[in-house]
């Protein structure tokens, strides 16, 4: 007999679920709790645990620690459906916890939490996940103690350990509402158990610096972005540097899902769209799609500011759109909008020049104007940075015969860069200087361009013109062995040592050069063949 009442007292001992009075709610709560697994980005499984529903749309809560490192999550509930990880709200590495977004088709049961701080010896239950119709397991309890966590949130020492598989289950009041995420005894002692307070966990979020800090980047799902558009419009500019051009056009998508009334944010993936687009694709017919998907967000965009003027780099992107599509009249009239305000830079002005070279008909005039405001939007004395513009302006000054201003330009180009040209650059100022008329000028800038390139033969034939035009035939001679040297089928070459032998009185050596030249397709030769060589 006393064998029999020891063996019951120790089956009750044991079995403590047959003392246990199960509360009317834990029926329904039960069903907010999950099984949380994760993934890594070839779709293996990291880690599993528990976590658990705090509101009807799929907010949850867990352990960061289940987290990091993973590429993907799913929860499973009571009723063995799964879902989707949608996205990470915000995380504490320190006090291993994470709230995050699950992707759930319908309302869905959830806990309510209770507001901190619960006080030492109140009852408490602990609900782990189980699969089936009905709850089969659970541990009570009491708070042992309470101690701070981050103020006004606390951290609970509970009287009970943790069984296998229990972490991260919620932990509730007797009314059913969950006040702490459970953890185990660190200590390894496994004795006690602690309970990281709820609220402080729903609490959690991310400041816009957030999305760089390594809490948030060693994982790698989407993170949710600050409540705040203007936080979060910080966060997208963060991650525009951090991210590759696909995974940021994601990005992009999800900001824009996330704030759609939001023109910046259409703005930003025009941008992308434009500035990326051989990035995204690499065929050209993807590429001028992503250009018309960029003009449509750009006129999302602007419909979205009409409250307010849209900004210069609106207009701007505008034009580079269209230029891009070669639409140029429509580019013209976008920069110009820019140039029209305070806002008008080297750049813009630069840019409406560009896009005025491409349209039949432009005047050179007004292009040498655009490229003088470009200029002179860097200010006086000009910069460094300036010294291409006045190499494009020297281009339209010669189409335009203003030769002795395009010296002038080459000779500020000069300036600006300390000198610092190569040999081209002697050649093309030679050309000008020699048709303004400066040959002296001309005779020093080719002897330069020779003296930084003895193998180019363009520069022995220009040195040879020079040299005619100077009178000095037997240097021009010089000159023309030399090109035909590097050269031998150089046909203007030809043509300069025959007007050499003219004027040196060689006519039948001059026409021989002359009928070579011909012979070698020079177009100039025709006149001197008909003047001397009948």
């Amino acid at each position: 007999m006393k064998k029999l009442i020891v063996f019951i007292i120790c089956g009750l001992i044991t079995s403590p679920a047959i003392a246990k009075k199960i509360p009317k709610w834990m029926e329904k709560s039960r069903k907010a709790v999950l099984r949380v697994t994760t993934f890594d980005k070839d779709g293996r499984i990291i880690r599993s645990s528990l976590g658990f529903y705090v509101s009807e749309t799929g907010e949850a809560l867990s352990a960061y620690s289940i987290f990091n490192g993973a590429d993907s999550a799913t929860v499973t509930d009571t009723d063995g459906n799964t879902y989707p990880v949608a996205s990470v709200i915000g995380a504490d590495d320190l006090y291993d916890v994470i709230r995050f977004r699950v992707t759930v088709p319908k309302k869905v049961p959830f806990l309510v939490a209770t507001t901190d701080p619960v006080p030492e010896g109140t009852g408490v239950f602990l609900l782990p996940y189980s699969a089936g119709k009905t709850a089969t397991t659970f541990q009570q309890g009491v708070i042992t103690e309470v101690s701070k966590l981050k103020d006004p949130y606390s951290y609970y020492k509970l009287s009970f350990p943790l069984e296998e598989g229990q972490s991260n289950a919620p932990l509730l009041l007797a009314d059913g509402q969950v006040f702490a995420l459970a953890q185990d005894d660190a200590s390894g002692k496994n004795l006690h158990s602690y309970g990281v307070s709820a609220t402080y966990v729903r609490s959690l979020g991310q400041n816009p610096a957030d999305v760089l800090h390594t809490v948030y980047t060693r994982i790698g799902l989407r993170k949710d972005w600050p409540e705040d558009v203007e936080e979060a419009a910080v966060s997208l500019f963060l991650l525009s540097g951090r991210q590759d051009a696909g995974t940021y056009l994601k990005t992009l998508h999800h900001f824009i899902a996330t704030f759609p009334d939001y023109p910046d944010g259409y703005f930003n993936r025009a941008s992308h769209y434009t500035s990326k687009r051989s990035e995204l694709a690499d065929n050209e017919d993807t590429q001028a799609g992503f250009l018309s998907l960029a003009l449509a967000d750009l006129q999302t965009a602007t419909l979205l500011s009409r409250s307010r003027e849209n900004p210069p780099a609106y207009h701007e992107l505008e034009g580079d759109i269209y230029f891009l599509r070669e639409d140029f009249p429509a580019a013209c009239e976008a920069y110009k909008k820019i140039n029209a305000t305070s806002a008008a830079s080297h750049e813009s002005y630069y840019k409406e020049a560009k896009a005025l070279e491409q349209i039949p008909g432009a005047q050179i005039a007004d292009i040498i104007t655009l490229l003088d405001g470009a200029i002179s939007k860097f200010g006086d004395p000009l910069p460094r940075e300036a010294a291409p513009y006045l190499l494009e302006r020297v281009e339209h000054k010669i189409q335009l015969s203003l030769f002795s201003e395009a010296v002038e330009d080459y000779n500020l180009y000069y300036a600006l860069t300390n000198g610092e040209v190569n040999d081209a650059f002697y050649f093309y100022r030679e050309q000008a200087r020699f048709r303004a008329g400066d040959h002296e000028g001309a005779l020093q800038d080719i002897n330069q361009a020779i003296a930084l390139n003895a193998e180019a033969p363009d520069y022995f034939a220009e040195q040879a013109a020079v040299y005619v035009r100077l009178l000095r035939y037997d240097e021009a001679l010089e000159s023309v062995r030399r090109a035909l040297d590097l050269a031998p089928d150089f046909a203007a070459c030809y043509r300069i040592r025959g007007v050499c032998h003219v004027r040196n009185g060689k006519a039948s050596e001059a026409c021989e050069d002359f009928h070579r030249a011909k012979d070698l397709g020079d177009p100039l030769v025709a006149r001197l063949i008909r003047e001397h060589c009948r």
